[in-house]
């Protein structure tokens, strides 16, 4: 059973349930007076240019004995042309103005057909639901507006022995040629409408720009606007909230009247503090490689992951990637996802509709998306994203468009997408606790940042944030350099921040010393974890010595191999080269 006949076969079914009988007689119904003539006003300008069209083909329908008919997308016959007087079957009064040819008054028919299922079609003979309507061949096509919405429909009628191929054909070419003069007058009334405009808008242009009808219904809207509003906001019905003002800026002198705006967005995120790669401290190979690596991802469009310990930089990262890239000038957008609770940060971040749930803002919120379109959203400790946070992030990320909560539509944004965790987001994976499908959307590109143990300008960083909160009025002593050399940093640069700038506080003279590094605490634990190995006499020794010794006797027992003497003291092999480095330098 092909396509056809199953549709077929239901409509029947539907008719069989209105009561119907095949033998028996369909319903005749036709609108007269003020209410035919209210459909046929509605209509005026699609029966013109039907009538215009039908005429072209005047020489076909006399030859082949066709009558043509332009229904509205109810049924109501609005027009006919052709074929007066030739076959009486065709000039029936349910064949006249105002006549419906619904399926639930005429049954299975090409008209009803052609509207239900938004398909050409033809209809012939026994196909017909009532038996009456055997002697008939029908070939009807609909006619669309800009939408994919059925306006009309038109429908070649003629005795079922005067059957054509290339009636169908006929019908079809006739309703996009009637759909194509439609839509290109009015392209040249919006072209007329829109000019008059432009002219008083002119310094508008770059700004998100709608048109009102009398009903308060938008009929045109720029791109900047359906980022607000969505792609679909055509038709739609417009009405501002305190999220999104509207600026009435001039109404047209043509017919229709229209009523230009510019919305005004109002409950955007304020802009984060503005870092770029100049702040970025790099004195050592391994963080310039992670720069430069950076300034190259800026230029591209792919997803950026960012993978670091808490306080290595990675929003610094993020925001000189975006500061760097062609998307510079729109928003970058921050969104922390370990502070967002578990029950509003879908309203965080795809946003919410006015009243959308209790407690929700009156005027609703765009979310951090779509205040971000255009430009980047920074996605930070994204493994902390619950699972089923993490599908409906996916969602977007594969149609790049956000549902709000409580709203139906959709709403394109175009974002570049930066993630950083401090989780290893691969062992999260074979936990279970975070999708592999987003992780490889998030990350087409990598950067891994280095800890600061693991770089070797951790002297320079804190000199020049030293530098920073005393001018030139502070420096290191030799003992608080070497401290601060052979430290573990587990809070990374955010720690040596807030300890340099706590010594500054403490030490009154022109010197930073050890002890006005507060660092005893983290080192205690530091070296715990370094090895379970008895150091002797380890009470009378300062804390540069035990280490010392801790390391020593890491080498001795793996035989001088760094790499297995790093993993047994529990730091990475860089780290313990630095530390070798330090105390040769101490022995010259």
């Amino acid at each position: 059973m092909n396509e056809k006949e199953s549709l077929l076969k239901q409509s029947w079914k539907r008719c069989q349930n209105l009561g119907f009988d095949r033998y028996g007689k369909p319903i005749s119904y036709r609108i007269k007076g003020s209410q035919l003539e209210e459909v046929l006003g509605k209509n005026t300008h699609i029966i013109k240019t039907a009538n215009t069209v039908f005429q072209r083909l005047d020489q076909f329908l006399k030859n082949y004995q066709y009558k043509a008919y332009l229904l509205d997308y109810e049924g109501y016959i609005l027009h006919s042309y052709g074929v007066k007087n030739e076959l009486e079957t065709l000039n029936h009064p349910d064949l006249s103005i105002g006549a419906c040819w619904a399926e639930s008054f005429r049954g299975t028919n090409a008209v009803s057909f052609s509207i239900e299922h938004k398909i050409p079609v033809n209809i012939h003979e026994g196909e017909h639901f009532f038996y009456e309507n055997r002697i008939l061949t029908c070939s009807a096509s609909p006619i669309f507006d800009e939408n994919g919405k059925v306006i009309a429909v038109v429908n070649f009628s003629s005795r079922s022995n005067n059957l054509n191929d290339h009636a169908l054909m006929l019908a079809m070419l006739t309703a996009e040629a009637i759909q194509y003069r439609i839509a290109n007058q009015k392209v040249k009334i919006e072209n007329e409408i829109l000019l008059s405009e432009i002219q008083v808008i002119g310094n508008y242009l770059n700004q998100p720009y709608i048109s009102i009808n009398s009903d308060q219904q938008i009929v045109y809207a720029n791109s900047k606007a359906k980022k607000f509003l969505g792609n679909h906001c055509i038709g739609t019905r417009f009405s501002p909230s305190s999220s999104l003002k509207a600026e009435y800026i001039h109404q047209s002198s043509h017919l229709p009247v229209r009523k230009a705006y510019i919305l005004k967005p109002t409950n955007l995120p304020s802009p984060s503090k503005r870092y770029d790669f100049d702040q970025i401290l790099a004195h050592c190979s391994n963080i310039k490689q992670v720069v430069h690596l950076a300034k190259k991802a800026a230029n591209t469009e792919f997803s950026i992951f960012i993978n670091g310990e808490s306080g290595t930089g990675k929003e610094l990262f993020a925001q000189s990637i975006h500061e760097a890239s062609p998307r510079a000038t729109q928003p970058f957008i921050a969104v922390n996802c370990s502070s967002l609770s578990e029950n509003l940060i879908e309203s965080e971040l795809f946003g919410y509709k006015k009243g959308a749930f209790t407690g929700a803002d009156n005027a609703g919120s765009l979310g951090k998306f779509r205040a971000a379109n255009g430009g980047t959203i920074f996605l930070d400790e994204i493994g902390d994203m619950s699972l089923q946070s993490q599908s409906s992030l996916l969602r977007v990320l594969e149609e790049r468009e956000v549902m709000p909560v409580g709203d139906h539509r959709t709403y394109p944004v175009d974002i570049r997408i930066i993630a950083a965790t401090h989780r290893n987001l691969i062992e999260e994976i074979e936990k279970g606790k975070f999708r592999a499908d987003l992780y490889y959307r998030l990350n087409e590109i990598s950067i891994q940042i280095p800890a600061l143990r693991d770089r070797d300008d951790v002297i320079e960083l804190a000199k020049h944030f030293l530098t920073n909160l005393s001018g030139n009025t502070k420096q290191f002593t030799d003992e608080a350099i070497k401290a601060l050399q052979i430290y573990h940093w587990p809070g990374n640069i955010r720690e040596l921040k807030n300890v340099i700038s706590q010594a500054c506080f403490l030490s009154e003279g022109g010197f930073i010393k050890s002890s006005h590094l507060r660092l005893e605490q983290t080192k205690t634990n530091n070296f715990r974890k370094m090895t379970s190995t008895p150091v002797p006499n380890s009470t009378t020794l300062t804390l540069e010595e035990v280490e010392r010794i801790l390391i020593e006797q890491a080498l001795e027992i793996n035989k001088g191999n760094v790499t297995q003497a790093a993993k047994q003291l529990g730091v990475t092999r860089n780290t313990l080269y630095r530390k070798l480095k330090v105390y040769r330098d101490n022995e010259k």
